[in-house]
């Protein structure tokens, strides 16, 4: 009788070791098999880990790729993906989890269709949520980065944002906060080589239309690293110049309240040195005119604010607020880069 029992303890850890080993394997290939159903993608996964003690799956190496063109670097390219249990939340009673994404890259690519590498309608995230056993409530990137190209356009396009940094924190609402956003959300990256890009506030993403309260800030953006990008798709370039936009967005129930201040300094278009064509030249000359016109001298800053109103199916400007606010700037007082804080969430018309 203690031999038999033996035998079924020995054969039942046989099995147990044998489905901990089997079952990374079985997870990598159903991960794969869902995204690989999916119209226009491709995914390879180099390895899957599994870290019991801490809840955890480690994803090495996921790579998605459009089937639909000839690009050979992926689309979604993520070096280490970590899917675990937020072991915070269970003192509040909560079972969630958390992704954390370690140097995620997004490559975008535009010109000719054999060369365009852009998302498609299908969610090519779908597949892995839906094997995901517990509502993710906490989201993480480190060191991401955007990668725009157009290799087939003249001058050829290159641009990229790096250094992205997100966090999103009581996605499920885990922590039973009676706010009316009790999620938060900060994220920062690198645009290009000079710029500086913020955003942050609270969402309540639960809702099926998103509520949400946000501040963001871009700025000191050297605009001659965009001229090839200017070149390709507006035919001027510049010589010299710095971009800045600021604002707030707030929205409840669809209906959204909020600015937006893009600022330019220092701007100089034309360069008559340069033999660019007569076309060239009158178009980028009216350009500069322009600017020119409306700019605040003392500061050599042109610049105007744009209100946002009305709902996300419809959202309003008022063209006549803009030109004013644009000739404000430029005879009257000039506009800072700063934040106004003067849009409120609770500001926003129910529905």
């Amino acid at each position: 009788m203690l031999k038999h029992k033996k035998t079924i303890l020995i054969c039942f850890a046989i099995l147990v070791i044998g489905l901990r080993l089997s079952l990374p394997f079985i997870i990598k290939n159903q991960f794969e098999k869902g995204i690989n159903q999916l119209p226009q993608y491709r995914c390879n996964i180099s390895d899957i880990d599994l870290i019991l003690y801490r809840g955890s799956l480690m994803i090495d190496s996921l790579e998605v790729f459009i089937t639909t063109n000839e690009v050979e670097e992926p689309f979604v390219n993520l070096p280490l993906t970590d899917i675990s249990i937020e072991w915070s939340a269970l003192f509040d009673g909560a079972i969630v989890g958390e992704i954390f994404l370690q140097d995620p890259k997004l490559n975008f690519n535009d010109g000719e269709k054999e060369s365009e590498q852009q998302a498609g309608d299908t969610d090519w995230t779908q597949p892995i949520l839906d094997m995901i056993p517990v509502r993710i409530n906490r989201f993480e990137i480190k060191n991401g980065s955007l990668n725009f190209k157009n290799k087939t356009s003249s001058p050829p396009v290159n641009l990229s944002i790096t250094n992205w940094d997100l966090i999103a924190t009581n996605l499920t609402n885990a922590t039973d906060n009676t706010e009316q956003l009790p999620s938060s959300l900060t994220t920062s990256a690198n645009i290009f080589d000079s710029g500086k890009a913020r955003i942050s506030g609270n969402l309540n993403i639960i809702k099926k239309m998103p509520d949400m309260d946000l501040s963001y800030k871009l700025e000191s953006i050297d605009l001659t690293e965009t001229n090839d990008f200017t070149k390709a798709y507006a035919s001027f370039d510049f010589e010299k110049g710095y971009f800045a936009i600021i604002g707030e967005y707030a929205m409840r129930d669809g209906k959204i309240k909020g600015y937006i201040k893009p600022v330019l300094e220092h701007v100089k278009i034309l360069d008559m040195n340069e033999d660019k064509g007569t076309l060239n030249t009158l178009w980028q000359a009216f350009i500069g005119g322009i600017t020119e016109l409306t700019e605040n001298q003392k500061k050599d800053q042109t610049a105007t604010k744009v209100t946002l109103s009305g709902d996300v199916s419809n959202v309003d400007t008022d063209v006549l607020d803009i030109i004013t606010n644009l000739f404000k700037n430029g005879f009257i007082e000039a506009f800072d880069k700063e934040i106004e804080n003067t849009v409120d969430f609770k500001d926003v018309p129910k529905e």
